[in-house]
């Protein structure tokens, strides 16, 4: 079994003829909740971003348990940023969710009672069944980042991506997904997380990618948050700042 859920070569992202990401090469483990993380405008989102083919790179190659990612697209689930979400869009949770069920290769075949059963399910998970039919800008924030929570889990996927989902999140909420998200990596499944707050870190996750618009280092969370480490990518006077705060 490929124990990378995901595996990078040479990534590269240019914008405007300026590297915004620069020959990223790194292999992110499978079965852990893995933080990308590193100063503002690192490069986490674009590398993510990348990785997912939202954006084009100048080079690299990206495989996913070892396949190209259209093999292997319906294990892949992707939570944006809420911030890139049409909150006013007339939709409601559950027919967010549902969408977690939808075969783009099977588009024209009807939702089977197998598939309702997993939507609710997934639903309960994130303690949102009292609200599946309110309109999605009607919900605080903890509740809009589990609902896109939901929809991954109603996908099943082997994989999900997160893009700064504790961002604008209430405490109680961010303990809430966390646990959803421990629950699932003590499950087998892999999640990868675009993070800024150092604080947190260590008490979320398993692995951490150091970025500064290049891999300043990779490896368990433990060894990640040496200082020594980490002033590579922050700096010691930020580094300092950020220590004494939290």
């Amino acid at each position: 079994m490929e124990n990378h859920c995901i595996t990078v070569e040479n990534l590269q992202v240019n914008y405007h003829q300026q590297v915004a990401l620069e020959s990223v090469s790194v292999e992110l483990p499978a079965g852990k909740i893995t933080g990308i993380i590193g100063p503002n405008g690192s490069g986490k989102t674009t590398f993510l971003k990348a990785v997912l083919g939202i954006v084009t790179p100048a080079t690299g190659i990206v495989r996913f348990f070892g396949e190209e990612l259209d093999k292997v697209r319906q294990q892949v689930a992707y939570v944006p940023q809420r911030e890139s979400v049409d909150w006013d869009f007339p939709i409601s949770v559950y027919d967010v969710v549902s969408m977690g069920r939808l075969n783009p290769k099977r588009w024209w075949q009807r939702v089977a009672a197998e598939d309702l059963r997993i939507i609710q399910d997934a639903l309960a998970q994130v303690s949102l069944t009292e609200l599946q039919h309110r309109q999605i800008g009607q919900l605080s924030g903890g509740q809009q980042q589990r609902v896109f929570l939901a929809r991954a889990l109603a996908q099943q996927a082997s994989l999900i991506v997160m893009d700064e989902p504790f961002v604008g999140v209430d405490v109680a909420s961010q303990d809430s997904i966390l646990k959803v998200l421990q629950t699932l990596r003590d499950e087998g499944k892999s999640i990868v997380i675009v993070h800024h707050d150092l604080s947190t870190v260590a008490n979320y996750f398993d692995y951490v990618v150091l970025l500064n618009n290049k891999l300043v280092a990779a490896g368990d969370t433990k060894v990640m948050l040496k200082p020594e480490t980490l002033a590579k990518a922050y700096g010691h006077s930020l580094l300092f700042q950020s220590t004494s705060e939290s």
